[in-house]
């Protein structure tokens, strides 16, 4: 038997627990929302979504839309995340989720890789994996959730979120298979605080930011610099300056047999948990840059925090996508429930001409943006 989604209309099966379409609650028992595409009238002339051909052109006054991933805000009080193309890309080949689940959380930040095909389904659809199995343990548990739960959940995600990626088609004569980096949080609160597994591949970033806005990394990235600084080859500030620099080690994608995610546990105070990708952390590396940005951007909400962090990466060039999602659970008690917790798409932030991500950008004399690729390992 079908049902529609109350949000977007689209049918979905009897028993599914959240729409394909649009990420919304079926059962009414989780706040979740995804960075989807909602329906919006067009631009130009305000025809209503069905008139918008599948091309992102409207029939009626033929105009052209933004894409809806361009920018992507999600607000369920104490979970939050914003999403930006930024202003070199052609598109936003980030994407990112949210579940809350009787006050434990999971967040989801993917980063479709440039230099592969599809990039951006490649996120898109490892995101949606990860955080179906990781809201679905969430609701199968109960008040005793235990750190293995947690890390069994994780290790399932990443195991969802490779399969997914698989599934993302290579075009004839491509550039590679599909890929995209991946970083999850899962995490509880009890009165000793709270507990969390993060697991990650690639050089998206899990940071806690304590009490006093102190951002610690969480994640190590997986890396060109880092692999260097580790073999004792260079320094972290010979290796930072290299071209290479930024060349991932490790993926999701075809070609990413036997690159294995890592898993930290953790337990906290008082703080957030903030995930992000390297559209944000590029302009601020280390953690003290980091927490001179959190306290130079710290918003009235939660929300304006994330959105402030965004516009920081936007500031400061926004030769990137940038994804910052963020948990506080302190403030699950303050939060009213959403009742359509679902990602809307806010106004396009106008983005300069693209340049192609498969070629450095040069913004000085001196300086060259990371290029967006993986290291070939073959």
């Amino acid at each position: 038997m079908a049902m529609a989604c109350p949000n977007c209309g689209e049918v979905a099966v009897d028993g599914a627990q959240w729409c394909e379409a649009c990420g919304a609650d079926l059962d009414g028992t989780a706040e979740t929302a995804l960075s989807t595409a909602s329906s919006s009238p067009c631009i130009s002339c305000a025809a209503p979504s069905t008139d918008i051909a599948a091309d992102g052109y409207c029939g009626h006054c033929g105009a052209k839309q933004p894409d809806p991933r361009d920018h992507l805000e999600v607000d369920l009080g104490w979970l939050v995340m914003v999403t930006d193309r930024g202003k070199r890309h052609h598109q936003n080949e980030d994407f990112g989720a949210v579940v809350a689940v009787d006050g434990n959380s999971a967040l989801v930040v993917c980063d479709g890789v440039s230099s592969t095909d599809n990039p951006e389904q490649a996120s898109a659809v490892a995101t949606e994996a990860a955080i179906a199995v990781l809201e679905q343990a969430l609701r199968g548990s109960d008040a005793d959730l235990q750190q293995a739960d947690l890390q069994q959940a994780m290790s399932a995600a990443i195991g969802a979120a490779q399969e997914a990626a698989l599934t993302v088609p290579t075009k004839p004569g491509g550039k590679g298979s599909p890929s995209c980096t991946f970083v999850a949080s899962v995490a509880r609160a009890s009165d000793d605080g709270i507990t969390a597994t993060i697991g990650w591949l690639g050089d998206s970033r899990a940071y806690w930011i304590d009490e006093a806005g102190q951002a610690t990394q969480l994640t190590s990235d997986h890396s060109w610099a880092n692999e260097q600084v580790r073999a004792g080859a260079m320094t972290s500030e010979q290796a930072a300056a290299d071209r290479r620099a930024h060349t991932i080690t490790r993926w999701l994608g075809d070609d990413a047999d036997g690159l294995e995610a890592e898993l930290v546990d953790s337990q906290f105070g008082n703080g957030w948990l903030l995930l992000c990708t390297d559209g944000l952390w590029n302009y601020a590396p280390d953690d003290a840059s980091m927490t001179t940005q959190i306290a130079a951007h710290r918003g009235d909400t939660l929300l304006t925090t994330a959105q402030n962090l965004v516009n920081f990466a936007l500031e400061s060039g926004g030769h990137d996508n940038t994804t910052v999602a963020i948990a506080d659970h302190t403030l699950v008690a303050e939060t009213p429930v959403a009742e359509t917790p679902v990602a809307e798409p806010a106004v396009p932030v106008p983005a300069s001409t693209p340049t192609s991500t498969d070629e450095a950008v040069v913004t000085s004399e001196n300086e060259t943006e990371p290029v967006d690729e993986k290291r070939d390992l073959s």
